[in-house]
């Protein structure tokens, strides 16, 4: 962060090896050269990477991961639109041969509209092709994100415990339960003092309600996903 607002750019000096030509999880001086040279090149471009390190100067550590999401999913792998074809944009699909086909596939991976709070809120791999890319329609768009306050979006993007507890309550309403609660079968993941099942637990609305992302995996958009209860640790997803 401190080089991207010194307008420096930190970049890899060692080549990819054959094996790994078709896909590398860590950047290397090709990567560098040919996918990201001519976004720099461009005054508007490094006008965002700019900003996204003054953000990175103000950001706490644990916001770091939030923000390098917004710079992943549009400098290193976004999708835009030229003459109303969707095309590759970002570095990371440029120098990736499998990759950037994949991503132009109209019958592959979920595109969605550019959204900086939509894009704070989805975690990324850097072992597969991605599942999900963000198509910015105009760049303009991707300059203007540069303008906006980001530790205000990253305040916002944080509020997904609210959030996931709303869309749990809405899917049980469609299935039929009572309106007013949320029903969490919690099986052998919680019990009581006695050491007993608690069966089922509800939780009254959703605003304050206690959601946490687990640390010891990285889901991305597909993955199946279940909760459990920890005493004191509310629903851990």
């Amino acid at each position: 962060f401190g080089m991207l607002a010194n307008k420096q750019f930190p970049a890899a000096s060692f080549i990819r090896s054959r094996k790994d030509f078709n896909y590398i999880e860590e950047p290397d001086i090709f990567h560098e050269i040919f996918g990201h040279t001519p976004l720099l090149a461009d005054p508007r471009f490094a006008g965002f990477s700019h900003a996204i390190g003054q953000a990175g100067l103000k950001a706490a550590k644990e916001d770091y991961s939030w923000l390098i999401r917004l710079y992943w999913f549009s400098i290193e792998f976004g999708l835009t639109v030229e003459d109303g074809v969707v095309k590759s944009l970002g570095s990371g699909l440029a120098s990736s041969p499998t990759e950037l086909p994949w991503s132009a596939s109209a019958n592959g991976p979920e595109r969605r509209p550019f959204d900086v709070i939509d894009i704070l809120r989805t975690p990324y791999r850097i072992d597969i092709h991605q599942p999900v890319y963000f198509v910015i329609e105009r760049l303009d768009d991707l300059f203007a994100a540069a303008e906006r306050d980001l530790m205000a979006d990253i305040a916002l993007g944080r509020k997904i415990a609210s959030i996931v507890a709303k869309r749990m309550a809405q899917l049980m309403i469609d299935h039929g339960a009572r309106p007013d609660a949320v029903t969490l079968t919690l099986g052998r993941y919680a019990t009581d003092d006695s050491g007993g099942a608690q069966g089922v637990v509800f939780i009254d609305g959703s605003e304050g309600a206690t959601v946490q992302l687990a640390t010891c995996c990285r889901p991305i958009p597909g993955d199946a996903v279940f909760g459990y209860l920890g005493r004191g640790e509310g629903l851990t997803v």
